[in-house]
């Protein structure tokens, strides 16, 4: 046996192992250190705090820019709406004001117009009542040194017609007018006898007589009547609406007979 060729062997063999050892060491200590020093995680969640820093930070630039628009905008609304109300309230006076002026007027107009149908129809009245002892003779021939009875006075009418102009014959009251106009129907040569009314006196009977509700229409003693067809008898004035007038009488007359006030 050759012990120092079997030392030599193992001293080579230890030497081997040592220096195996050795380098493994040094190796995971490497790796750890590395591992220390920077993991995934941690990478990960430096870039995370990172990002989220940059978000917040862009977020709060985002929000405030936002609000400050905002705040904008509604500043000037709110003054415009305060112009707006301004104005309104201006308008409102003034369209307050024109009502007022307007209302006035109205009461003024109709005052007016009261009192001018009151006056027509008084100055209607004065003339047909001048006109009461007045007969209205048509086709009434004229004649030479005509000798008329002194209880009346004649004289002609103005007439742009063709024919004989009208007659107005004035007698002395309204008994002789009375008895005169019984004869009428017997008058010769076609001369006819009317009452002599005024033109809106004949306006109102025209309109009597082409009225639906209207059965007869007719003159007497200064008034125009009007007999509706379910015999209500109505005295009418020049400015009545026919219509309204037979309904408001109709109404008058219902009540009248429930004993309505």
């Amino acid at each position: 046996m050759n012990l120092s060729s079997d030392f030599s062997g193992i001293s080579k063999d230890l030497g081997e192992i040592k220096s195996a050892l050795k380098d493994n060491i040094k190796k995971d200590d490497l790796t750890k250190a590395l591992e220390n020093l920077v993991k995934q995680s941690d990478i990960e969640q430096i870039v995370t705090n990172i990002v989220e820093k940059l978000l917040g930070t862009l977020k709060n630039e985002i929000k405030k820019e936002v609000n400050d628009k905002v705040t904008e905008i509604t500043n000037k609304q709110n003054t415009e709406i305060q112009l707006l109300k301004s104005q309104n309230s201006t308008l409102s006076n003034q369209l307050e004001e024109q009502n007022t002026r307007l209302n006035s007027l109205t009461i003024e107009m109709e005052d007016t117009m009261n009192k001018s149908y009151s006056a027509l129809s008084m100055a209607n009245y004065n003339e047909q009542y001048s006109r009461k002892f007045n007969i209205k003779m048509v086709n009434f021939q004229t004649e030479n040194d005509e000798n008329l009875r002194e209880s009346f006075s004649i004289h002609r009418l103005r007439s742009y017609k063709s024919g004989v102009p009208p007659v107005i014959v004035k007698v002395v009251n309204s008994e002789v007018k009375t008895a005169i106009m019984r004869q009428k129907k017997q008058m010769k040569n076609h001369v006819k006898l009317y009452d002599d009314i005024t033109i809106k006196n004949r306006d109102l009977l025209k309109g009597l007589r082409h009225h639906k509700d209207i059965d007869v229409a007719y003159y007497y003693n200064g008034s125009v009547f009007g007999k509706t067809k379910d015999g209500l008898q109505i005295i009418f004035d020049i400015f009545d609406d026919i219509s309204y007038r037979i309904e408001y009488e109709r109404t008058k007359d219902v009540n009248n007979e429930n004993g309505e006030s």
